[in-house]
């Protein structure tokens, strides 16, 4: 609350352990001027508790009803009158049922000691996020990405599969808590916000006339230790315990949507890896390879048969030979003409004995196929 004047922190939690302010009572702030009075619902006011505090609702609320539970254990040791009419409103409820367990009062005002941290749902649904946006880059950018595809859809289903585990983990923890916060005797609870204070005083009154002033510090011994407004202290722990039970349950549908999530987003992952494995994106790249080694080649006689396609590629492969072996004469006759050359001699058609007669280095180059000895190699001396 940016208001000065509107209760901080302590002065609500004595309040709404005292009675004062509550989820059914709005909160009275005066405005600066002091002329006018505003009324703030309670849980507006806990929402600006929350970000003055850097906390979060179930916390605050969480800590209001381990304070109202305290009190009304210390208030039942302090307190014989009052500890002997909650136990008579109990034995209203457990009358005539010899099944029903045996309560005491201090039964009534059992809680946790600590609250279930909603940050841990805030992290995963950040993380989920982010984990979206990677999915949308790699939808985005599938053609410049189809190289290393497979392993970034790896990747992410990997990453989408820590992040399930963890909402699973957190979605027991919660299904767990639930329990933990919600009032073990939510109808003798409200019975007893029914009861005023003079329910608690009226038997308990003393009246001394011989020591009258020992039976009077008594009597406002006992008044002072029950509030003015124990209805709606008891109307404040039922109130709590029910908003802090629907924020457990807020949190348990949001991680339910989450795993649902997750899990639509890993069997689309999977079917993607089915669609998109590495076998297929070895074959794409060698066609692109392939393709980009294509040459500048067209066919010129589309309308021709297949024996004419085949006789013009044998005619091609001839001609490609013979601009090789016209290359190599040629080159042997520069040798021939320039003996002092270091150039390398390749000549045609002299026996092997003439390379220990030649003026440069001999060189050997073989065409064809290595491992079919059947096939007579073509030598170049």
């Amino acid at each position: 609350m940016s208001n000065i004047l509107s209760p901080n922190l302590n002065q609500t939690l004595r309040g709404t352990a005292h009675g004062s302010y509550g989820p059914a009572i709005a909160i009275s702030v005066p405005e600066k001027g002091g002329k006018f009075i505003r009324k703030v619902p309670y849980l507006d006011h806990c929402d600006g508790l929350c970000k003055q505090h850097n906390t979060n609702l179930l916390k605050l609320l969480s800590v209001f009803q381990q304070k109202i539970n305290e009190d009304m254990l210390l208030r039942l040791r302090r307190s014989k009158p009052f500890h002997t009419n909650l136990g008579t409103v109990i034995n209203e409820w457990n009358s005539g049922d010899g099944n029903v367990e045996e309560l005491t009062p201090e039964m009534l005002f059992e809680c946790p000691n600590d609250c279930y941290d909603l940050n841990r749902v805030s992290d995963i649904t950040t993380q989920l996020k982010e984990h979206d946006k990677e999915l949308q880059f790699i939808d985005e950018n599938i053609e410049k990405e189809e190289q290393n595809l497979y392993d970034k859809i790896q990747g992410l289903k990997g990453k989408y599969h820590q992040c399930g585990e963890n909402v699973k983990e957190n979605l027991l923890e919660v299904e767990q808590r639930v329990g933990d916060y919600s009032l073990k005797y939510p109808n003798i609870i409200l019975d007893l916000s029914t009861r005023g204070k003079p329910f608690y005083l009226e038997e308990a009154q003393t009246d001394d006339s011989e020591q009258p002033h020992i039976a009077s510090v008594m009597n406002r011994r006992m008044d002072n230790e029950i509030p003015d407004n124990i209805t709606e202290v008891f109307r404040n722990l039922y109130l709590i315990s029910m908003l802090i039970g629907k924020l457990m349950e807020q949190q348990k549908h949001i991680l339910m949507k989450a795993d649902k999530d997750i899990a639509n987003k890993i069997g689309k992952l999977s079917k993607w890896c089915e669609d998109t494995s590495p076998s297929d994106l070895s074959s794409n790249i060698f066609n692109m390879i392939m393709k980009s080694l294509q040459g500048s080649q067209t066919d010129e006689s589309d309308e021709s048969d297949e024996s004419d396609e085949s006789d013009e590629s044998d005619d091609e492969e001839h001609t490609t030979m013979d601009s090789v072996i016209e290359q190599m004469k040629k080159t042997t006759q520069h040798a021939e003409n320039n003996p002092d050359t270091t150039e390398i001699i390749i000549k045609e058609g002299t026996s092997p004995q003439d390379d220990i007669m030649a003026d440069g280095p001999i060189y050997h180059m073989k065409m064809g196929a290595d491992k079919d000895e059947s096939i007579d190699d073509t030598s170049f001396f």
